[in-house]
């Protein structure tokens, strides 16, 4: 994430975490610009309201975002929808977010 960053990535986190999840998520994250909770913005993955929070909050449009996650549904089907550009990561095969880019 790190070297994102220093390429000029914004980032962010959108997931549909649990409220008591929230702050150790944001300790853990401090180098991420926004977070997008739903159990914060009152709309959760794949609902579009949710997407556009996120391009609210980064201050970009749709077409701008990679969105990547692991739910075909959330994090593929609805970014797209919104669209948005997405892909699925594959975390059993060892696939890293800079092997998505």
């Amino acid at each position: 994430l790190a070297q994102l960053r220093a390429e000029g990535h914004k980032i962010a986190v959108c997931s549909n975490l649990a409220f008591e999840y929230c702050p150790a998520v944001r300790r853990l994250l401090p180098i991420v610009e926004a977070f997008i909770f739903s159990c914060e913005v009152g709309s959760a993955k794949p609902e579009p309201e949710i997407y556009e929070e996120a391009c609210r909050r980064l201050s970009c449009r749709p077409r701008d975002v990679l969105f990547i996650g692991d739910s075909k549904r959330a994090d593929l089907e609805g970014p797209e929808a919104f669209g948005m550009r997405a892909r699925l990561i594959d975390r059993a095969s060892g696939q890293t977010i800079r092997g998505i880019l």
